[in-house]
């Protein structure tokens, strides 16, 4: 069954949004959503509230029978010193919208991605912020591949020091040798 076509205003906003919006580094997320129609997206470490309200309206705007579903991991109000204030509340009050469902899981991303691994099978897009990332090391990387499926999109976001903002795209492959690496560390601790 074919998706219904969007209307031209719904079509010149996503047009937009992939071409002409600022900062030009996030057009490659908005792209991303609309090519493969991502439904569900994890964001680990929320840096831009703004980029994250509109990666949303960007999924909603491609027609589906399931519905947009987002989940937020971060740290919010425990969050150190050196990084801005975001608090829970806060990130409730911006990303509340009527065509998403928003869910937030506060606490360190290690921690909150073992817990929820199972609950957030079939995620289309796994984002990994600039300042919430897993080394390649972390035992953590046993947990994602619950998460996804044969088509999923997980992008670990870099900073430039100019602050230009570069998505590294990790492939079905390297997921799987660092999940393998770190299923090898917890069988020789165990």
């Amino acid at each position: 069954m074919s998706n219904p076509p969007l209307n031209w205003l719904s079509r010149l906003k996503s047009f937009h949004l992939r071409y002409l919006s600022k900062p030009k580094s996030d057009r490659i997320l908005f792209r991303l959503v609309h090519r493969y129609a991502c439904r569900s997206v994890v964001e680990v470490g929320l840096t831009d509230l703004t980029r994250t309200v509109r990666l949303l309206q960007g999924a909603s705007w491609h027609r589906s029978d399931r519905p947009v579903r987002y989940t937020g991991i971060d740290s919010f109000d425990a969050r150190e010193e050196d990084q801005p204030s975001l608090t829970l509340k806060e990130a409730h009050q911006r990303l509340a919208g009527s065509s998403w469902k928003a869910r937030f899981a506060p606490g360190p991303a290690r921690f909150v991605l073992r817990r929820l691994a199972n609950e957030l099978a079939e995620t289309d897009l796994l984002l990994f912020s600039s300042r919430e990332r897993l080394e390649e090391n972390d035992d953590t990387w046993y947990y994602i591949p619950r998460m996804l499926h044969e088509s999923s999109i997980v992008l670990v976001e870099t900073v430039s020091p100019e602050g230009d903002a570069r998505f590294e795209r990790l492939d079905v492959e390297e997921i799987g040798r660092r999940a393998e690496s770190a299923a090898r560390r917890r069988r020789r601790a165990a």
